[in-house]
């Protein structure tokens, strides 16, 4: 996604720590011919830096290029969902695993009341909290990002507005924030949402390792 030439942008892959450093899982590893299959070779085409093509690649550029750099920036990240939807697709094709929306995954929130928000490592608890909370005979559910950059704010705003309450948390608590501000407030959101005194209860919280419980409504 990051090579092809309508995005051609670096992409950045987290590891969250916790969850992920400090426990097992298991895991399924393709086959290298599969692999080859999907991944592209590396080819930077007429951006290869050699002497009969002089090119930048510096990080600095003069106020003439600055907001022109920002711009084509820009128009690559508004050409990503497609190219991510592509890949997806691709991906199954090739591997025969799906994963339904590129962006964001939803995990037993067909009937649910309350929905838990959040991204990362994060989701493998909840999900055996969930679980266990479905045994109580409680409607709870699960949303689990999977994109950052780009947000795909307007498709998950109309997906918690299904839910009465949503609560945000993830590893780490700078994240929470982000996802209730692109969701809740903003001018593309509202019009996704129901009506300003039916619109569902909002709680953050944090829950990463060592932290004591806090909450905010």
């Amino acid at each position: 996604m990051a090579e092809d030439r309508r995005v051609f942008l670096p992409c950045a892959i987290s590891c969250d720590g916790a969850f992920l450093t400090h426990s097992q899982g298991l895991v399924k590893i393709p086959s290298q011919d599969k692999a080859d299959a999907f991944l592209p070779c590396y080819n930077r085409g007429d951006l290869l830096l050699h002497p009969d093509n002089p090119i930048t690649v510096a990080p600095q550029a003069n106020e003439d290029w600055l907001m022109e750099i920002r711009r084509q920036t820009a128009a690559a990240m508004e050409q990503s969902p497609i190219v991510i939807r592509e890949a997806y697709k691709e991906f199954e094709k090739i591997f025969g695993r799906s994963y339904g929306n590129p962006f964001f995954e939803e995990y037993m929130t067909e009937d649910a009341d309350v929905v838990l928000i959040g991204m990362g490592t994060l989701s493998t608890p909840c999900k055996v909290a969930i679980r266990k909370m479905r045994q109580e005979g409680k409607k709870v559910g699960l949303v689990r990002m999977r994109w950052f950059r780009p947000f795909a704010a307007e498709e998950l705003a109309k997906t918690l507005s299904r839910f009465k309450a949503v609560g945000s948390s993830t590893v780490t608590s700078p994240s929470a924030p982000p996802i209730s501000a692109a969701c809740w407030p903003r001018r593309f959101a509202r019009p996704c949402m129901r009506a300003p005194n039916d619109r569902p209860w909002w709680a953050l919280f944090a829950a990463w390792a060592g932290a004591k419980f806090w909450c905010r409504t």
